[in-house]
């Protein structure tokens, strides 16, 4: 019988401990770390269920602290990131400002070049009109890096405006070539157009697509060997229209490969051609509001592979 009470008085005492601990286990759960068991008849038992609260507490606290440093160095990174992106848009606009300002002194030395070579303001003998014409080509490309970074600006601001209608981009394409074939010859090349088809209407913003592809025959030009041509074909593969523009010359490394569509990318320094790095990032932001894909392949043989797909729908 008294074995019997004993035991009992045991089973009590357990009940209680755990009724004790499940509580403050029940606390802790909760975020409540500042509690204490207490009256446990296993001493030792108590003493490391409180350490292990107080260690809880500790992590608790370094956490908060972490939390705090944290906080603080993500709000200094976006005064960083803020100020950043404000002096870039001053910049954009320093650029945007003067190039403006810089078109209309340029289209006014174009426009009196004009009359020069034109006899307007008096005869001119052969060696003075090709000192003119130079310039005047020098003004001309002046004026085309000027409309390129007005017009990259302006996309930076808002979005492309396509004024989209049906075309056929055979026919298109063709006279794209027609315009830029004197250029060619001026360099010493000829320009090969080969077509599958007479008639491919789609529908897409032609001073747009004409401004990347211009853009792109002429880089064409520019770094073809004088003894390749450059060949353009255009023709329809699946549900888009393709066009590829190949010339043999300079090679493009798979390094730059990777960059050339990038913003002021520019891989002419080194052949000492002027460029602003624009041409190939504002061709690539055009086709892509049109929902096409522009593409670069350059080989060990020197050729490089423009191709430009636009979807027929």
């Amino acid at each position: 019988m008294r074995k019997y009470i004993r035991l009992r008085s045991k089973i009590k005492v357990l009940q209680s401990d755990a009724h004790k601990l499940l509580t403050t286990i029940q606390r802790v759960r909760y975020g409540q770390l500042a509690v204490k068991v207490k009256d446990l008849s296993n001493k030792q038992l108590q003493s490391s269920v409180n350490r292990l609260i107080e260690t809880l507490l500790d992590r608790e606290s370094m956490i908060i602290e972490y939390q705090k440093n944290l906080s603080k160095k993500n709000a200094s990174l976006e005064k960083m990131i803020k100020a950043e992106k404000e002096l870039q848009r001053f910049k954009e606009d320093f650029i945007a400002t003067l190039t403006h300002d810089l078109k209309t002194p340029v289209i006014a030395e174009l426009n009196t070049l004009d009359l020069l070579l034109n006899d307007r303001l008096g005869s001119l003998n052969e060696k003075q009109k090709q000192a003119l014409s130079l310039m005047k080509s020098s003004n001309e490309e002046l004026l085309q890096m000027a409309e390129i970074l007005l017009e990259t600006y302006k996309i930076q601001q808002t979005a492309i405006e396509l004024n989209k209608q049906k075309t056929n981009i055979v026919s298109f394409m063709g006279d794209i070539v027609q315009e830029m074939l004197p250029i060619a010859v001026n360099n010493g090349l000829y320009i090969d157009y080969d077509v599958q088809e007479n008639e491919i209407d789609i529908n897409f913003d032609r001073f747009q697509i004409k401004r990347v592809f211009k853009n792109l025959i002429l880089n064409a030009i520019s770094f073809s060997s004088k003894s390749e041509r450059v060949r353009i074909f255009c023709f329809q593969k699946g549900q888009s229209v393709v066009v590829s523009i190949i010339n043999h010359g300079n090679a493009i490394s798979k390094e730059e490969l990777a960059l050339i569509f990038n913003k002021y990318y520019s891989s002419v320094k080194k052949f000492r051609k002027i460029g602003t790095g624009l041409g190939l990032y504002l061709a690539n932001q055009i086709i892509t509001a049109h929902n096409g894909s522009i593409n670069v392949d350059s080989n060990d043989s020197d050729q490089t592979v423009f191709e430009v797909s636009l979807p027929l729908n």
